[in-house]
């Protein structure tokens, strides 16, 4: 894959300052007590807002799957008129190798098999093209 040019907010040189999951990132098992059931948090690998519309990416390692909460979280935010669309993608995040992605908005989910990075990307410039179109 070629080098990617563009802006990304989590600049963390691991090689200099360490791991970023250990540094950085919060530890959300201690919030586990303020929840009924055993709900817990969740975190969010990507997420943009164009206009009020909302896009947000959940990266799974193979043979990665969505846990049961997370499937029930991403259902109800795409609910039918809900400007959220949320792309599960099943890849490799080293080489940005994809095996598939599903896309979830207005009560559906879409699979999409045999596709690569550029199918993915495609798709998401299409979201955001008609998100600025559709400002809210």
């Amino acid at each position: 894959m070629n080098a990617i040019q563009g802006f990304n907010p989590l600049r963390w040189d691991c090689s200099n300052k360490g791991c970023y999951n250990t540094s950085v990132r919060p530890r959300i098992e201690h919030f586990a007590q303020c929840f009924p059931r055993k709900i817990a948090m969740t975190d969010i690998d990507g997420m943009v807002e164009i206009g009020g519309n909302f896009l947000m990416l959940e990266w799974k390692q193979p043979p990665g799957s969505l846990g049961r909460g997370q499937e029930i979280m991403i259902q109800r935010l795409t609910k039918a008129g809900m400007p959220f669309r949320v792309y599960v993608v099943t890849g490799h995040s080293q080489t940005m190798e994809i095996e598939d992605f599903a896309i979830y908005e207005n009560s559906t989910v879409q699979r999409f098999v045999d596709v690569d990075f550029n199918d993915l990307l495609a798709s998401i410039k299409g979201w955001a093209d008609w998100a600025e179109v559709n400002r809210r």
